[in-house]
């Protein structure tokens, strides 16, 4: 009964982080010619609730021993990592800009992912490869395609669907002419029945939502090997 409380709850946190910090781009937005000062008060506003929430999954995570509870808040301190690495991103950017350079997004994601979960001591530093174009995207579609790297990231490292000395590819294209942005996530190596653990999980229901937001629409392939592809 607590580990389904716990999966709710992460669920329920993650939603309404992704709803304020959302809330809170688009106000940064109409701020940033008003008040330098506003702009930073919301970007350590936003910093230390994400810093308390994260210390709150840490108790909690030092206390639990069921280890369904355990992976929910796993996963859950991963996402608030997230939001907070965008967070910071947003806040870097100029305040007469409203686009995120595509590889500062990308980077960010995979480098916090592989220092929260250790790989470097695996010998898995390099286990992603970026391909990406030099571009910048808005603001409003950086946040969500952060969030569904990070949970496609999640989900792999999560499951061990990996091979030492295996990369898996993040393709980020950008065609001028369309002004269509192209995301890839290509596994070669997942097992062949990797779609079981994902269909009935968490990220899948959290990257359906997030699609929707990039008003995109999520490709999956499941022959013999994983391939998510996003065109917005």
């Amino acid at each position: 009964m607590f580990a389904a409380f716990s999966h709710t709850l992460s669920s329920l946190l993650f939603c309404a982080s992704l709803i304020v910090i959302i809330v809170l781009t688009v106000k940064t937005i109409s701020l940033k010619k008003r008040s330098n000062f506003l702009r930073k008060e919301m970007h350590h506003r936003v910093k230390n609730n994400i810093q308390l929430v994260s210390s709150l999954i840490n108790l909690q995570l030092r206390h639990s021993i069921d280890h369904k509870v355990l992976s929910e808040l796993k996963d859950s301190k991963s996402r608030f990592a997230a939001l907070g690495v965008l967070n910071k991103i947003m806040f870097q950017t100029e305040a007469s800009h409203k686009k995120i350079n595509i590889n500062t997004l990308a980077n960010s994601i995979v480098e916090k992912s592989i220092n929260q979960n250790n790989l470097e001591k695996e010998g898995l530093n390099k286990l992603f490869t970026i391909n990406a174009k030099v571009f910048e995207i808005d603001i409003e579609k950086a946040i969500p395609l952060g969030l569904i790297i990070n949970e496609l990231l999640l989900f792999n490292i999560k499951n061990k669907l990996y091979s030492p000395g295996k990369q898996i590819a993040i393709n980020l294209d950008y065609c001028f002419d369309s002004n269509i942005c192209k995301f890839k996530f290509v596994n070669n190596h997942a097992p062949p029945n990797w779609n079981i653990n994902f269909d009935n999980t968490l990220s899948k229901k959290i990257i359906v939502r997030l699609t929707n937001q990039l008003q995109s629409e999520m490709k999956i392939d499941y022959e013999e090997k994983m391939e998510f592809s996003f065109s917005f």
